[in-house]
């Protein structure tokens, strides 16, 4: 999910960043890398910082602090701008702190992702940080489905159970878009802007200064889509966001998003996704208490 996003935003350079070198940290990292693999991005374009001192103090909330120089140094030999993805909101918090002590813009030149969607470091930090919003419903009804299994003296299944993370909560310290063509970042940036207008890309092309032609190749150069997958790309995301985070019906989504009938959207979404957006729903606020 963070490769995709990052990604869609046009980002050529990637890293990890942990400050507690966990179990659970170097597998997201693993698979962070991983799914930068199957895309074709390798080598040189990812770089990974697990911070491991050797102390005793590693056991105290807080220990990373005072212990900035390597971390320092870390940031600054990253290409920018680089799209980063954080073990949890906390190394999120502290990794913008660092930023801004070797003034390094966020998100211009590192675009900060979390873990957790923690609240209150989301809301704090400065700017706002974005997070990967984890389905603690879910989470919560598996282990409760666990432990009735096991008080039950049932077979359990096969361990661990993995949950899927629901979405992206998105905020400034990943507004930006990593691409060095300002007709493209200027282009994108009026898509999302205007995606409720459901935009055509004349407009797009219009408000770029550029024609549709050319806007066209300076997608598939920059972005290797066109203006129109951008659009509907940028569409499914909002729509995925109003599923979650309202109770707004599909017909009320479709009439945002300037469809002309509620099936019209269905179709597109599921084509897109996979499922259709009731389903998109159910499954991202947890399986619901089955009645006996």
């Amino acid at each position: 999910m963070a490769a995709d996003y990052f990604i869609s935003r046009g980002f050529q350079y990637f890293s990890f960043f942990s400050i507690s070198n966990t179990p659970w940290a170097r597998e997201r990292c693993a698979c962070f890398q991983q799914a930068l693999h199957k895309k074709g991005i390798h080598g040189d374009r990812f770089k990974a910082f697990i911070y491991d001192e050797d102390n005793e103090s590693k056991t105290k909330w807080g220990w990373w602090q005072g212990n900035e120089k390597s971390i320092s140094e870390y940031l600054r030999s990253l290409p920018k701008p680089t799209a980063v993805l954080c073990d949890w909101d906390m190394s999120a918090f502290y990794l913008i702190n660092i930023c801004s002590a070797n003034n390094i813009m966020v998100p211009e030149e590192a675009a900060i992702l979390g873990y957790g969607n923690n609240a209150d470091l989301c809301a704090s930090s400065s700017p706002s940080l974005s997070s990967v919003v984890v389905n603690g419903r879910e989470v919560g009804y598996q282990a409760a489905l666990l432990l009735e299994k096991k008080m039950a003296g049932e077979q359990l299944p096969p361990l661990p159970v993995e949950v899927p993370a629901t979405h992206i909560a998105s905020r400034i310290s990943t507004q930006s878009i990593g691409i060095e063509n300002p007709v493209v970042v200027r282009a994108i940036g009026y898509i999302r802007e205007n995606i409720a207008k459901r935009p055509n890309v004349s407009d797009v092309a219009r408000n770029a200064g550029v024609s549709k032609t050319t806007l066209c190749r300076l997608f598939q150069t920059w972005k290797n889509c066109s203006p129109k997958e951008e659009i509907l790309r940028c569409g499914i995301d909002w729509a995925r966001e109003l599923l979650i985070e309202t109770d707004f019906s599909t017909a009320k989504i479709a009439s945002f998003l300037q469809y002309s009938t509620s099936a019209s959207f269905v179709r597109t979404f599921k084509r897109e996704t996979g499922m259709t957006p009731m389903e998109f729903r159910i499954a991202a606020q947890g399986t619901p208490p089955q009645s006996n």
